[in-house]
């Protein structure tokens, strides 16, 4: 909560603030007109009011009313206005820290449940601000101020009024005490519901090849059904209030009517006047009470929503990110780049009791190509990804142009590198803006640079005969592309980044062996400074390399050239012979 209310300004504070006294006014003005009432009951029955003393209290009694109505459109006026701006800027927050998350953050929280809380989370609390504040300050006001005023009614007006608001108050706040659980559960039903969605979104082409239909509707039916029951229990719950409420209110009515009956028939003649005002007067106040009661109560059942709300948006902004900038940063050495070392790295999954990876040790010096080769699960990937610190290293170092990557500012390291992930990723947008994408640090490309980037990657041809060419649309995640155009995009766009060192995780796999073999030749002769560590399965790919990494189990079993593993490299040659590609065979 703490860190919302930092989020507003000192303008808005002072706009809270006008509103807290204009709910005053409106608290004021109300409770005005049932005194107003009284005074004209007064006359009536003394026989002293005429026609135009009649008119004069009804003008007064609607000026009132008037001036409730325009405080209270300037109360929700003004509260909109703050709830809008916090509604933006809790996003922007919640937003900057998920982007500053690493993958092991990402991880513990869930992409769907994030999903949520930026949008559904976010929604509830703007929500809960401007349509619960105003109720939720006047509520209170109008209690203690009504009962200010008929603390020196009749005794049995006020035991009648006491009992029954001590009932309400008892049973409506045990229904709201019993709602809270269930909303905390449904909001997190909802997250699971979200991740179902989007794995079947994601996966909608297993899905069709695999006939899964039946399996993702049984999976879909499960967790609707879930929150469906856990909705229904907070609707069947909070239906209770409104009936109840009424029910309570109406019958308080009554009886003070048949108290009062009863007290003007035992009055002197010359007090009944007196007593029937104080009864009407007492009525009306006894409305506002009831009514502020209900809607606090009202307020109270709709908190938990916003109260959960809040708080999974406060674990996103409390959540420590556990791979940051150092407090004293290392500026490297201009006349060194280009150089990797990894010393005695291990790394291993949070939550996990297994080493990924275990014990590495290499260089590359500047402008050499290593390849890195395995089987499945062999750790190929998880090197690659602690380089840029995706993942912490569990334990060893890993220098980057003779400093520690630890001591080097995020930003900083990672402008050294130009990734390319085993799954190639475009975003909404343009070809343009997607080759041309992120900061690294130096000027923003021109169309030439873009384009001549896009040659390399051999993306060019096939962008060119696109409609609007380089400005053609881009779907999600690239859906208008092949697998293969996606990955000659990402190719450009690391190359377009002009990095030190690139990184190739299984880049060319999407690649036919002709355009393969075409893109990393064309690497070789244009890019000839930078150095290259990739990821790849096909020997045809690597075996050019100036050396080869072996991989098994997490473990390096081999490091050489293609020749030179081919004798000494049990793994390696096992690799190379279970593939029938003649040209990786040799």
């Amino acid at each position: 909560m703490k860190k919302i209310a930092e989020l507003l300004s000192f303008k808005e504070y002072m706009y809270m603030l006008i509103c807290v006294c204009l709910i005053v006014g409106q608290v004021f003005f109300e409770i005005k007109i049932p005194n107003v009432m009284g005074e004209l009951t007064d006359l009536v029955y003394s026989g002293k009011a005429d026609i135009s003393e009649e008119i004069k209290y009804g003008i007064i009694m609607f000026a009132y009313a008037g001036l409730s109505l325009v405080f209270s459109f300037l109360v929700a006026y003004l509260v909109a206005k703050v709830g809008a701006a916090l509604d933006r800027r809790v996003r922007r927050q919640t937003f900057t820290k998920i982007i500053d998350f690493s993958l092991k953050e990402v991880g513990d929280i869930g992409t769907s449940s994030l999903i949520a809380r930026c949008t559904t989370d976010i929604y509830q609390i703007q929500n809960f601000f401007v349509n619960g504040f105003q109720p939720l300050i006047k509520s209170p006001i109008m209690i203690i101020w009504v009962t200010a005023q008929i603390s020196g009614a009749n005794v049995y007006y006020r035991s009648a009024t006491i009992t029954a608001v001590a009932i309400l108050v008892a049973v409506l706040s045990a229904i709201a005490i019993l709602v809270l659980p269930i909303v905390n559960k449904a909001q997190y039903a909802k997250d699971e519901l979200i991740r179902i969605d989007r794995e079947h979104l994601d996966g909608i082409r297993v899905v069709h090849a695999y006939n899964g239909y039946e399996k993702q509707k049984e999976r879909f039916e499960e967790a609707n059904k879930r929150i469906t029951d856990l909705l229904l229990r907070y609707d069947k719950s909070s239906a209770l209030f409104a009936p109840f409420s009424n029910m309570v209110m109406y019958s308080l009515t009554v009886i003070i009517y048949i108290m009062g009956a009863y007290i003007v028939a035992d009055s002197a003649k010359s007090l009944r006047s007196s007593v029937s005002n104080e009864m009407i007067v007492f009525v009306s106040m006894l409305s506002m009470l009831i009514s502020s009661c209900i809607y606090l109560i009202i307020i109270m059942v709709l908190l938990p929503n916003a109260s959960v709300s809040l708080k999974r948006i406060a674990q996103v902004l409390n959540k420590k990110t556990m791979i940051m900038d150092p407090e004293e940063a290392f500026a490297k050495d201009p006349a060194i780049c280009g150089t990797l070392e990894f010393r005695n790295v291990s790394f291993m999954y949070p939550g996990s009791r297994e080493y990924a990876i275990r014990d590495i040790s290499f260089r590359m010096e500047k402008g050499e190509t290593v390849a890195i080769v395995g089987g499945t699960g062999s750790g190929k990937t998880t090197l690659l990804n602690l380089i840029p610190r995706l993942y912490e290293a569990t334990e060893g170092e890993i220098l980057v142009d003779g400093v520690d990557i630890k001591k080097m500012k995020l930003k900083d390291l990672r402008n050294i590198f130009g990734y390319v992930p085993q799954k190639s990723f475009l975003f909404s947008g343009t070809i343009v803006s997607n080759i041309d994408f992120g900061d690294n640090g130096k000027l923003k490309k021109t169309i030439e640079e873009i384009v001549k980037a896009s040659k390399l990657g051999k993306a060019d041809e096939f962008i060119r005969a696109k409609e609007g060419g380089y400005n053609a649309h881009v779907e999600e995640g690239g859906s208008n592309f092949s697998g293969g155009q996606r990955q000659r995009l990402t190719i450009s766009r690391a190359i377009c980044r002009d990095p030190e060192i690139f990184l190739f995780d299984d880049s060319f796999s999407a690649l036919d062996y002709k355009t393969d073999k075409t893109v990393r030749e064309g690497l070789k002769e244009t890019l000839s400074g930078a150095s290259v560590l990739m990821v790849a399965q096909r020997i045809s790919t690597i075996r050019s390399a100036d050396r080869i990494i072996v991989l098994d189990n997490g473990r390096m079993v081999g490091m050489g050239t293609h020749d030179e593993l081919m004798t000494s490299c049990n793994v390696y040659r096992e690799i190379v012979l279970s593939q029938t590609d003649t040209e990786a065979t040799g």
